[in-house]
């Protein structure tokens, strides 16, 4: 006879596996199930957030200039920005070193740039659409490589969130 690690229930040694009884064992993997119903749940729910943010007029009103002549700002939210980061595998990184040497364009790191100039846009609308706002202003764009090769672009996005009314 010997005792379960959880409940301390005196189990026959062939009632226990790692010294845990089915009935612990039971409760763990019904745990572990909820566990990840709730994190499916957090992810589908932040799905929707993003979802909805997309739907909103927030997605077509995004511009460089403070002001549009049908576009009248009511109120600012406040500035927002957004980095992102964007690496690259050694691959890529060993083609843009080559295309460093020869010369010409590197359509791979024109492409990791686009892609994280793609995500910063998605995630300053969505910052935007947290705070409430019908458009973000102002909008300036940086690029950095935060390597010391030239392969792992940084893209900077802030602007202003705002409430407009649209004057059609």
């Amino acid at each position: 006879m010997a005792n379960c690690k959880k409940c301390d229930q005196k189990k026959g040694f062939f009632e226990l596996i790692d010294g845990i009884c089915d009935s612990c064992r039971n409760e763990v993997t019904r745990q572990k199930a909820q566990e990840i119903a709730d994190a499916e749940e957090k992810i589908r729910l932040d799905a929707k957030r993003v979802q909805d943010a997309k739907s909103t007029s927030i997605q077509k009103i995004t511009l460089t200039t403070e002001t549009s002549h049908n576009l009248n700002v009511i109120e600012r939210l406040g500035v927002i920005a957004t980095e992102v980061i964007v690496g690259q595998h050694l691959g890529k990184e060993m083609l843009v070193g080559l295309r460093d040497l020869v010369g010409g364009r590197s359509k791979s790191l024109q492409n990791t740039f686009r892609e994280a100039r793609e995500i910063a846009f998605d995630e300053i609308r969505l910052e935007a659409y947290e705070l409430g706002a019908d458009a973000v202003v102002g909008i300036d764009i940086d690029y950095l490589d935060v390597s010391s090769v030239g392969t792992m672009p940084m893209v900077v996005v802030s602007g202003t969130a705002v409430k407009v009314k649209c004057d059609n």
